[in-house]
């Protein structure tokens, strides 16, 4: 986090009772978040900025960002917010952000770290996932079109994400191929059935005039839960590395490379190290996918709790698909009822 400005004209007294800025303004240009490492302020007079705790900054974004959207009375006092089901989609999504970004990001770097994979090898191991995930997001979109119900994908897309992430856990040096794809297509199976069915969950709770903003809502929770969920497993991650190489006979200089990028200093170590290394990182991926998998099983119970059924039909579907039919053909009417334009 670079730096945190209040959001008024630089000539000016800020003064809250003049205006109020919109929901956008509050979040976009009132925290700026940064992870460059300090520098010194070009500023002449004025000291080098600290170095602080990533984890505290981040959650303090979390937490600016939490009273913005609280001091935005006519964002939250929408009619869409009292609704059980839109504040279960709020909390489910934003683990689904915080767990999609994670376990991509993860997977392919514990790939070339433990199994010496190259980052092409590494890649291609990561497509199961995302390829079975577009499948079933696809197939459970089908399949809510179809019987109009949603809550029975949701939920079990929860419990076989959670699984798949635990199973993703268990995995380390002795682990084959087979068993890394078969554990991420599980994942896959659950990332896409709690994504397209948790879409149709709120914006068919909803009447049509607040579908746009509960569909710009879910992606803003999606979005924050990836961003912190980074912030929070690296912070993890590298805290149980360091851990390990701070215990080993090493230069400071390697000890830093080790910790900055493990998988680029994997060709420089002696395979003493190394051993010890990847061992420290193993560490720091199964305590980071133990996390990811808790938090699955916590969205599911949320999920049991707050996203209820509701049919999907409304009782104007009808007349409004009728005056839709009676305006397509007013228009094809009028188009052949128009001479020809003759070419110039």
């Amino acid at each position: 986090m670079r730096s945190i400005y209040p959001v008024c004209d630089p000539g000016r007294d800020p003064d809250p009772t003049r205006a109020r800025p919109d929901l956008t303004s509050r979040v976009g240009s009132g925290v700026e978040l940064d992870l460059d490492p300090p520098r010194p302020d070009p500023s002449p007079g004025l000291a080098a900025r600290p170095d602080p705790d990533n984890t505290t900054l981040w959650l303090s974004a979390a937490s600016l960002a939490s009273v913005s959207l609280s001091g935005n009375g006519k964002f939250l006092h929408s009619p869409s917010y009292p609704k059980r089901i839109v504040i279960g989609a709020g909390i489910t999504q934003t683990i689904n952000g915080f767990l999609t970004v994670v376990q991509v990001f993860y997977l392919p770097t514990f790939y070339q770290l433990a199994y010496g994979y190259s980052p092409v090898k590494s890649g291609l191991l990561v497509l199961p996932l995302t390829l079975v995930q577009t499948a079933a997001s696809t197939g459970s979109g089908l399949i809510v079109s179809a019987t109009g119900h949603y809550r029975e994908l949701i939920l079990a897309g929860w419990a076989v994400w959670a699984i798949g992430l635990g199973l993703l856990a268990t995995l380390n040096e002795q682990s084959t191929v087979g068993q890394q794809i078969g554990f991420s297509l599980l994942t896959g199976i659950g990332v896409g059935q709690t994504f397209q069915p948790s879409l149709v969950a709120i914006q068919g709770a909803l009447e049509r005039k607040d579908m746009a903003v509960v569909t710009a809502m879910r992606s803003f929770a999606r979005n924050i839960g990836g961003t912190i969920g980074l912030a929070i497993t690296g912070t993890i991650v590298n805290g149980i590395l360091a851990s390990h190489v701070n215990k080993l006979n090493i230069s400071e200089e390697l000890r830093r490379s080790i910790i900055d990028n493990p998988v680029a200093a994997r060709s420089e170590l002696s395979p003493e190290v190394l051993s010890l290394v990847v061992a420290g990182y193993h560490e720091g991926f199964r305590t980071t996918f133990i996390i990811l998998a808790s938090l699955a099983a916590f969205a599911f119970v949320v999920a049991l709790a707050l996203m209820t059924h509701k049919d999907l039909h409304r009782e104007d579907d009808a007349r409004l698909k009728a005056e839709g039919k009676v305006f397509v053909m007013d228009g094809r009417v009028k188009e052949e009822g128009q001479p020809a334009k003759e070419g110039i």
